[in-house]
């Protein structure tokens, strides 16, 4: 599968998920965070490589939560262009798909999230992993917010290359519906 392919399936999924959440969840109300959002993101990777250089990375982000009582679960898809050195070569693209889970205080949502991750290396190709992390995200108004993440991925055995676990720490803006 070459990278125009999984970048149009990424595509597809964003598309389905947001026009999907859209019917089903009608809008958020600043007194809870049911709902679903989409927005971009930014930050940094890090592996646990000697001699490596940190990545830039900027992508877009989207997602569907659900609120019981104090209590929020959601799902996300978020998908990132890299710009940066790993093991020696760029390593290109990481992309998300997750579950999430925390307590509202209001108008700040702690939480802890996991799920499946995907990387795009330019020598190394693509490989599948997963990731385990804690977020908060703040509402600034009813419908916008801002969230920071911090993220551990583990791709084991990069493509029989050798231990690739970037640690992703991402800033974010969404607006929630």
């Amino acid at each position: 599968m070459n990278y125009s392919s999984l970048k149009s399936m990424r595509a597809a999924a964003v598309a389905a998920l947001v026009a999907a959440s859209a019917v089903v969840a009608g809008s958020a109300h600043a007194d809870t965070w049911d709902g679903a959002y989409f927005g971009f993101q930014f930050g940094a990777a890090t592996t646990d490589l000697k001699d490596n250089d940190a990545a830039g990375l900027a992508g877009l982000q989207v997602g569907r939560d659900w609120q019981v009582g104090d209590w929020v679960m959601g799902v996300g898809l978020d998908a990132s262009a890299m710009n940066g050195k790993t093991l020696g070569d760029d390593f290109k693209a990481l992309g998300r798909l997750k579950v999430r889970g925390g307590y509202d205080f209001g108008r700040t949502l702690l939480y802890a999230t996991t799920g499946a991750s995907y990387g795009d290396h330019n020598v190394l190709g693509q490989d599948l992993g997963y990731f385990v992390g804690i977020g908060v995200e703040h509402k600034l108004t009813e419908n916008w917010s801002i969230s920071g993440e911090i993220a551990q991925h583990n791709f084991g055995n990069y493509n029989g290359s050798g231990k690739l676990e970037p640690t992703v720490a991402t800033l974010g803006v969404n607006f929630r519906f």
